[in-house]
């Protein structure tokens, strides 16, 4: 195995995490990392983005959505650089990710990212995506009273939409009537165990609330909070029935979301008060939130760019440059009729090593009485991390050198002069 060394005065590029653009509904994490400098392409911007996928039950319901895949885009080229996704689209029959990247659900047919994902090296890059759940689950220690000495009240989360709707949320408690329930029809509205509720209807359009739900996972088109949609159910107690006329001790009321045309489109929670003294319902000001842990959605796109910079430090050339070696020394030669071992008709090739050179530097090797013996000039890309550079032994006609001790002198070449005023002076031994 070739040895190998970071090129003097090289600094890794710097990920930049564009978060003014990452809108993310998934609660996990995106860690994009360096895997292989002499990959990576400085000043290009990449986009994560997700696949979807639905889940149904036995009675062809949605019950949640997955994420079967990923893509990474480069912004900078116009390219996908990397996809990892359930069914491989050269062969349909095949699938298409890392080792356990994607994990089956047998059950609903469906496949997701895993908790835990890690991608291939792609373009020197390599991502980590972590999911505290692969799908929509109850954050129960974020779920609860915001305030203290709040009154009381009952909440029940939605078996099945909940999972389609998994906003976070907040009810906030007010001293006055402030918001009035949107929804134009009880067509669609369910309760917590998928009992219809618009045939026989036991919902009661267009009643007002002295309280309002925020919905914090979803902004509208100014980055702003928007509100879940309240309706009340006509609910049927022991002591009481149903009479289509809001009685908040009574009866309870649906959050969930609606369309831009009003319609239903799932109950996330639904609260009441039943059993609960009315001295006890929540003080003016209380705030209550609902907290859900998520799968990374459709909708969300995570972008990063990797820094154009020249990433070559004075500081740090100056430090590295204590570090220049030759490997071997000395270096133990063999006569030049001895057989290779593995070809008997070539002679193993000669050579020594430089590392822990700068990416453009020249190095010049003198006898100790100052003849110069060879200049060897180095030209790799300013962002090199190579910091090594091979010589066969040969003078500058090309003739072998003799065994003795070798001086060599190392100037950096870089166009930007403060980088070339550290410079290295050493030696080694040729042994015949």
């Amino acid at each position: 195995m070739t040895p190998r060394a970071n090129a003097a005065g090289y600094v890794d590029p710097t990920i930049s995490i564009d978060s003014l653009n990452n809108n993310i509904l998934g609660t996990g994490i995106i860690e994009p990392n360096l895997a292989s400098r002499s990959e990576l392409k400085p000043g290009n911007e990449y986009i994560v983005t997700f696949d979807f996928d639905t889940a149904y039950n036995e009675q062809n319901l949605p019950i949640y959505f997955t994420n079967p895949g990923y893509s990474v885009f480069n912004k900078t080229t116009g390219q996908i650089v990397y996809k990892e996704n359930s069914i491989d689209e050269l062969n349909p029959n095949r699938t298409n990710f890392s080792g356990t990247n994607l994990v089956y659900n047998e059950s609903t047919d469906t496949w997701s990212l895993n908790n835990i994902v890690l991608s291939d090296v792609f373009e020197g890059l390599q991502l980590k995506i972590s999911q505290n759940s692969t799908i929509p689950t109850l954050d129960t220690l974020n779920t609860g009273w915001i305030t203290t000495n709040s009154g009381d009240i009952n909440i029940t989360i939605s078996s099945r939409e909940s999972k389609l709707i998994p906003w976070d949320c907040e009810i906030v408690f007010t001293s006055e009537t402030s918001y009035t329930s949107q929804v134009e029809s009880p067509l669609n509205i369910y309760d917590e165990f998928d009992n219809r509720l618009w045939f026989p209807n036991r919902i009661i359009l267009g009643q007002s609330f002295p309280f309002y739900v925020i919905n914090k996972s979803i902004l509208d088109e100014n980055g702003n909070y928007t509100l879940m949609d309240l309706v009340v159910q006509d609910y049927q107690g022991s002591s009481w029935g149903l009479d289509q006329e809001f009685n908040i001790q009574n009866d309870r009321i649906l959050v969930g979301q609606v369309d831009s045309l009003n319609k239903w489109q799932g109950t996330s929670f639904i609260m009441d008060f039943f059993n609960i003294d009315s001295i006890d319902y929540p003080k003016t000001g209380s705030r209550y939130a609902i907290s859900w842990e998520r799968n990374f959605w459709d909708t969300d796109t995570f972008q990063f760019s990797l820094d154009s910079f020249e990433n070559i430090s004075p500081e740090k050339i100056s430090s590295d440059l204590k570090k220049v070696r030759v490997v071997p020394n000395p270096y133990v030669g063999t006569n030049a009729m001895e057989e290779a071992v593995i070809n008997p008709y070539l002679n193993q090739p000669r050579k020594v090593m430089f590392t822990n050179i700068p990416s453009k530097c020249e190095i010049t090797i003198f006898t100790p009485s100052g003849v110069k013996v060879k200049t060897i000039s180095v030209n790799n890309d300013y962002n090199s991390d190579d910091g090594i550079v091979h010589w066969d032994l040969l003078n500058e006609e090309g003739l072998e050198i003799a065994a003795g001790m070798y001086l060599f002198h190392l100037k950096p070449n870089f166009s930007d002069n403060v980088l070339n005023r550290k410079e290295v002076i050493g030696k080694f031994a040729i042994i015949k």
